[in-house]
């Protein structure tokens, strides 16, 4: 069967008849006419996760693994569906891609990943914990983040610090003041008798 621009018209929603099309265009053609078919269809569809599946799939054996340009494709896929309830898929594809190329990416990106409401969240999350149990923490963030982390951390503690004493302080004049009125009655009440 041919799938051509007339089905893929007909259909624009229909992610089956698109990958259809940059299939053929592949085999006939060339890969960049495929790409062309790919990029109008993501356009046309960029909620349908499977489409972003398979023109993943397509450009890393296209580019044989082009790291700059697969992160792209997945970048613009999660912008474009990663908050979708069935998402799940790409991100998990997303997540397995970086664990091969990029560990310092994977922590960040599930940060992200678990803060959207998919399918199977509770599974993924356990992926999250299966995954920082078993890397050692050089993995997973760089010194750059750690200084981060450690600059965030060492702030709020100060923050914390300065509020404790200011509280202190406050209810160091609140037991004065209170301890001033208590003499001043209690003055006042011997002065009477």
């Amino acid at each position: 069967a041919v799938v051509s621009t007339q089905s893929t018209g007909l259909y624009p929603y229909c992610y089956g008849y698109w990958k259809k099309y940059a299939d053929q265009l592949k085999k006939l053609v060339s890969h960049e006419a495929a790409n062309e078919v790919f990029m109008e269809a993501v356009t046309a569809i960029p909620l349908s996760v499977d489409l972003w599946t398979y023109y993943i799939h397509f450009i890393a054996e296209w580019k044989e693994g082009s790291e700059d340009e697969i992160r792209a494709i997945y970048q613009r896929a999660v912008e474009a569906c990663g908050e979708d309830f069935r998402s799940d898929k790409i991100w998990e594809a997303y997540v397995e891609w970086e664990k091969q190329t990029d560990g310092y990416r994977v922590f960040k990106l599930y940060k992200t990943f678990l803060g959207c409401v998919v399918q199977r969240h509770q599974h993924h999350f356990d992926k999250f914990r299966e995954w920082i149990f078993f890397t050692p923490v050089k993995d997973m963030v760089s010194l750059e983040d750690i200084k981060e982390l450690l600059t965030i951390h060492q702030a709020e503690a100060e923050k914390r610090r300065i509020e404790t004493e200011k509280k202190l302080k406050e209810d160091e004049e609140r037991a004065r003041k209170a301890a001033e009125a208590a003499a001043a009655a209690e003055a006042a009440a011997t002065a009477q008798a």
